[in-house]
């Protein structure tokens, strides 16, 4: 039991990592995937590497004399070594050694919020390692190919990158490896996540669907109809019913926790996108007039909380768990968290497509899913040591080929993968596992459920609450990753091409460095005050000249000019 519950916790986080959210359609100025243009550089060499068996990719060769590479590492407060293991001897650094004859050398190990101190210190006393980690917004990452440090590194990415890597690499049609090349050059690779999880998902209570005698709403005019019902009917009988989630965002975004009513009137606050050829910041664009009056109507109606503005995302939860809220906007993970604490043992949730003005689930629109880059300086001496690292990493954690003991939660070790030097995520990772649960419900041939070791486990979930009934441990779970949870409303949204990348995904621009945090502030304060019906909803009008005057046209001139560089 004991066992079972560290487990279901710790894939809860591995979730919550995955959402930190794979698109059909390519981005605005796309450049291609790296080609065999270029002959890889002398450190690359085959002939530093042994024989191996027929079929055995160069890539996860290994090295025929040992050779040292040198990185930075970080740690967080959940990471945990067996007693007289360390970041530098652990179960993963010997792997490295014993899989590709690598030893792993960390110049220094710091606490995730002293690393970018500790980079900056590093870069301006040029104390390189051989590779290094750059978060996908860190100006610095600009700044080192700039001056000339890095590795031109895109004959190495052909020639080893294994298969299965560039698959997980170029599942976004390129959009990831597209932010590590500046000037035609692939100088980072992409630390790739499930950035599609980022989409939103509307979560009903099904026992008061039911009872309302109601479907599921698909159009925006539906969903306030269905919120007006719940709010009137009070099944739980607690007194006080919103209807719909929605909480205070971030300090800058006033609307972060219900980006899915934007989208259903076709505008997408704090992302980039394409119109008529050039880049423009979603905020401005007119289409947010609409979902502005929209949200403003369902405030004045109480059909969301009057008090959103001072209540974060926990205690929207607790709304949700306690009989006051049964249309909650949320992601993927929502039944792992908050939903999972629902009071009432009969409420049951299901996941919908969010609704939209035609009634088609709408377009969604995710961050990048490039979350950090790898980079090798300039006198590093076998940079091609980056990508048989990052094979590796994907071989034993995702593949069919893989040891859940690097990768899995045990008793042995908490999060082994946090301790893998090197590491790229699939970016359908999550749905990989439903269409494997899926495929086994149409077919019942187990070897689909055992070829797999998290979906193994998912599934042990799934057929747990079959089985019992019981909520804890089992019910979560069967609402995300089997047939009609979550993962299938977003595999729905990408078969149907339904998910679009963020068209700017590069470092910051200079006039963003200095002028962004204050035109967030001006956007959240408009945006409120229409919404609480403080201002008329033509003051957005004001708010996107006011925007323009205030560095926001440096700002679009910039973008563009970096997406013509792409």
């Amino acid at each position: 039991m004991k066992k079972k519950r560290i487990m279901s916790m710790l894939l809860t986080g591995l979730l919550i990592v995955s959402l930190l959210s794979a698109c059909r359609q390519k981005p605005a100025s796309s450049r291609k995937v790296p080609s065999k243009a270029q002959e890889p550089t002398a450190s690359g060499s085959s002939a530093e590497e042994t024989n191996v068996q027929a079929g055995e990719e160069k890539g996860l060769q290994p090295y025929k004399e040992p050779i040292t590479v040198s990185l930075f590492a970080k740690v967080d407060s959940t990471m945990n070594f067996k007693d007289g293991e360390s970041m530098e001897d652990n179960l993963w650094t010997r792997l490295c050694k014993d899989k590709l004859n690598i030893n792993v050398d960390y110049k220094w190990v710091v606490t995730d919020d002293q690393y970018n101190q500790k980079m900056s210190i590093a870069i301006a006393s040029k104390a390189f390692a051989d590779i290094m980690n750059f978060g996908a917004s860190d100006k610095n990452f600009k700044l080192m190919y700039d001056a000339g440090y890095l590795t031109d590194l895109t004959s190495l990415y052909d020639e080893y990158a294994s298969k299965y890597t560039k698959s997980l690499l170029e599942a976004d049609d390129g959009t990831a490896i597209n932010g590590g090349t500046f000037d035609g050059n692939l100088v980072g690779i992409p630390n790739t996540n499930a950035s599609v999880e980022q989409s939103n998902v509307l979560w009903i209570r099904t026992d008061w669907l039911e009872r309302s005698g109601k479907s599921a709403p698909k159009t925006m005019e539906e969903l306030y109809d269905l919120a007006k019902i719940f709010q009137s009917a009070d099944y739980d009988g607690v007194g006080t019913i919103y209807g719909i989630s929605m909480d205070k965002g971030s300090e800058t975004n006033a609307v972060s926790s219900v980006p899915g009513i934007f989208t259903g009137f076709g505008a997408y606050p704090t992302r980039w996108v394409e119109k008529d050829g050039k880049l423009v910041y979603g905020s401005t664009q007119p289409e947010n007039k609409k979902a502005l009056s929209y949200l403003a109507k369902l405030y004045s109606e109480g059909l969301i909380d009057k008090e959103y503005g001072v209540k974060d995302g926990a205690k929207v939860g607790e709304d949700a768990c306690s009989g006051k809220i049964g249309l909650y906007i949320g992601g993927h993970a929502s039944p792992l968290w908050p939903l999972n604490a629902t009071v009432n043992e009969k409420a049951d949730w299901t996941p919908y497509p969010m609704p939209s003005v035609s009634g088609k689930p709408p377009i969604q629109i995710v961050g990048s899913a490039a979350s950090s880059y790898y980079v090798a300086n300039k006198d590093c001496e076998h940079p091609e040591a980056l990508f048989k690292l990052m094979n590796l990493f994907t071989k034993i954690c995702f593949s069919d080929e893989g040891d859940p003991l690097y990768f899995i939660t045990s008793e042995e070790y908490r999060e082994p993968f946090k301790l893998a030097p090197v590491q790229a995520w699939p970016m359908t990772k999550n749905i990989d596992v439903y269409k494997r649960i899926k495929e086994y419900r149409d077919t019942k041939d187990e070897s689909i459920i055992n070829a797999n070791e998290e979906t193994r486990q998912m599934f042990s979930f799934c057929k747990k609450y079959d089985e019992t009934g019981v909520r804890e441990g089992g019910w979560d779970y069967k609402r995300v990753f089997d047939v009609g949870g979550s993962e299938a409303v977003l595999s729905d949204y990408l078969d149907h091409g339904e998910i679009q990348y963020d068209r700017f995904y590069g470092v910051p621009t200079d006039t963003m460095s200095s002028k962004l945090s204050s035109l967030q502030k001006l956007e959240a304060e408009t945006f409120s005050q229409i919404i609480m019906g403080a201002s008329s909803v033509d003051e957005f009008d004001k708010f996107v000249s006011e925007w323009n005057k205030l560095g926001g046209s440096k700002i679009t001139d910039e973008v563009n000019d970096w997406a013509k560089s792409k």
